[in-house]
């Protein structure tokens, strides 16, 4: 399996980095060969990297014992079609103003912030740049219905009670965050984890410490 966890905008629309749902941004690349493929094929259905969980546990057999959110990629190589054929995805950065939500479903692509921000429409296929937001449309309103009716089943609550529950979950992290920082005794035992655990490691691609070297300053 080849993939990444995400692309980058290098200047599309005048953004740089990742963090927006730009297809620049959000479209990765992803290649499958499993024993006994026979020829290379091109699947354009959605899929995300919460699959490749469900994909690996199957294909080794196991059975996993708590529910998970991906659904296995080895249909798909098989011939079969997934309904629905969609993709989700969110995202909530520390430091962001608002939480934003992506669906993609089929050729279409629903972009969802929470805040006085609008929605987003594109048609993926008839505009793969994503220069027309067709949600103001009323053409359109049963498919932003639809869409946004899929997101809630996926979140399993509203947007903003799921932002307000990551940023509780922020703020207590933050705290602790915090305390660490401020704790000399609990910067001394980290600085004695990493020492042995630099010392422990003998894998030909350990870089002789100098990442957890980095790491180690922040402390300081």
């Amino acid at each position: 399996m080849y993939t990444s966890d995400h692309g980058e905008n290098r200047g599309h629309k005048g953004i740089w980095g990742k963090v927006v749902f730009l297809e620049n941004s959000a479209r990765i690349p992803l290649l499958l060969k499993t024993p006994g493929m026979s020829s290379a094929t091109t699947n354009d259905q959605n899929v995300s990297l919460v699959d490749v969980f469900a994909t690996l546990a199957e294909f080794a057999g196991v059975d996993v014992p708590y529910e998970i959110s991906g659904r296995s990629l080895l249909p798909l190589l098989r011939g079969e079609r997934r309904e629905p054929n969609d993709a989700f995805s969110q995202y909530h950065g520390l430091y962001s103003e608002h939480s934003s939500f992506m669906l993609r479903a089929d050729e279409f692509k629903l972009n969802v912030y929470n805040g006085d921000y609008p929605s987003e429409l594109y048609s993926i296929v008839e505009d793969p740049r994503e220069t027309a937001n067709l949600s103001a449309l009323p053409e359109y309103s049963e498919q932003m219905e639809r869409m946004r009716r899929r997101m809630l089943e996926i979140l399993g609550a509203d947007f903003e009670a799921v932002e307000s529950m990551i940023r509780t979950n922020q703020s207590k992290r933050r705290f602790i965050a915090d305390s660490v920082a401020a704790s000399e005794i609990v910067k001394a035992r980290l600085r004695d984890q990493i020492r042995r655990f630099r010392e422990a490691r003998n894998d030909p691609w350990w870089d002789g410490g100098q990442y957890m070297a980095r790491y180690e300053t922040q402390l300081k």
